[in-house]
């Protein structure tokens, strides 16, 4: 399967954001493309923040790479987690600017504490608590209602939690 982890370009404008605006390294991203790389899998890591591109560019890094699984996280970085901004606008923002196909992952403090309104906040697909690093190699080939953490709407539109 193909995994493409993207960090957005965190914008705080209008934000309640208290904590620092500067790009970190992905530490979350980082852990799980070497964790989704062990598994067997290809992964391309776009760090938009970092390198200050917008949607089309990332749009055109990701053009033939044709991911199964798109991740954004819901906070710019690890070590800002535990206080993350409070609203979602970026990873809703940059998953409907990216228009991709694949099914879109969120991941981050967000769906962690609130799984079910995250999902629908963001336009995710499914929502992975806890660390996504040891969950996201299981979503290409474990039934979802298996994975701890597991979070994810159906083609009906039903939203469902796996255990855990």
């Amino acid at each position: 399967m193909k995994y493409a982890l993207v960090n957005p370009r965190w914008s705080f404008e209008g934000s309640t954001y208290f904590g620092c605006p500067e790009p970190h390294f992905p530490l979350e991203l980082l852990y799980a493309q070497q964790t989704l790389r062990k598994a067997g899998h290809e992964v391309v890591l776009i760090d938009a923040f970092m390198e200050s591109l917008n949607p089309d560019q990332v749009r055109q890094r990701l053009a033939g790479f044709d991911e199964d699984y798109l991740v954004i996280p819901t906070a710019p970085s690890y070590l800002f987690w535990r206080c993350p901004q409070p609203e979602l606008r970026v990873p809703r923002q940059w998953f409907s600017a990216l228009e991709r196909k694949s099914t879109k992952v969120v991941i981050g403090p967000h769906g962690s504490a609130t799984p079910k309104p995250t999902l629908v906040k963001t336009g995710a697909d499914v929502v992975l608590r806890g660390e996504p690093d040891q969950t996201l190699p299981m979503l290409a080939h474990a039934p979802w209602e298996t994975i701890d953490g597991c979070c994810w709407r159906d083609a009906s539109g039903t939203i469902h939690m796996g255990q855990g």
